[in-house]
């Protein structure tokens, strides 16, 4: 279960740096994509995503709440506890170092710590538009 958050918050801070274009000269400063770019952009680099695994923001304002958070400085990793609550953030460079050595990583959260809940309700398929569905842990 931790992995799946943590392909789901990676996929999308690489989504939205790669398909969010934003550039301060010009009248039109975002470019949103269409499904197509994203699977183009999976093919290219040959990602190992299937399409009921990838997620974009829901709406603009989604996105302007979780940038305004500090929550999309990526491409990086977010960790989340075992009770959801958001641990801390890991560049690329770290992740084999610090997902190899758990001790490493921060393991309490902040008190203003948000709960991948917070994710869930702003995310969609990227193809279905249809908001994650939960899957509860049999174990």
């Amino acid at each position: 279960m931790k992995n799946y958050y943590i392909k789901v918050v990676l996929v999308t801070s690489l989504i939205l740096q790669s398909f969010l274009n934003i550039n301060a000269q010009s009248e039109d400063r975002f470019k949103f994509e269409n499904d197509k770019a994203i699977e183009d952009y999976v093919d290219t680099y040959a990602l190992d995503f299937d399409d009921e695994n990838l997620f974009i923001f829901k709406d603009f304002e989604s996105f302007l709440k979780f940038n305004n958070e500090g929550y999309l400085i990526g491409p990086v990793v977010h960790v989340f506890n075992d009770e959801g609550l958001y641990l801390e953030s890991i560049e690329p460079y770290e992740v084999d170092k610090k997902l190899s050595n758990f001790k490493k990583i921060k393991n309490k959260p902040s008190k203003k710590a948000i709960h991948v809940d917070h994710w869930f309700h702003n995310l969609v398929n990227y193809k279905t538009q249809e908001a994650i569905v939960k899957k509860e842990n049999t174990c």
